[in-house]
């Protein structure tokens, strides 16, 4: 798989929507012995945004991510049962 680059910067009404139509967005690959998932470059909040430079993700590319990961053994889905139970003691951020 390829990692196409994109022009985050443009302002369009289809720079969101259009990312997981149009690209392929992961990759695998090995670093330092581990398997590991090469990411899309992050979207950032628009300069003068109250989420200026902040990474953004998007419901859909969550999944897509979560899904190939464990999909590609990355994760073990015994591993999200647990990260759910162990994030639930957690106090909400929202």
């Amino acid at each position: 798989m390829s990692i196409r680059a994109l022009n985050y910067g443009k302002h369009s009404a289809r720079s969101l929507s259009g990312i997981a139509r149009n690209v392929e967005a992961f990759a695998l690959d090995t670093i330092e012995g581990e398997r590991v998932i090469i990411t899309l470059p992050a979207i950032q909040g628009a300069q003068g945004s109250e989420w200026e430079g902040s990474l953004i993700f998007r419901h859909d590319y969550l999944l897509e991510l979560l899904a190939y990961s464990v999909e590609h053994g990355i994760i073990k889905p015994g591993e999200v049962s647990k990260a759910l139970i162990d994030g639930s003691s957690r106090p909400s951020q929202i």
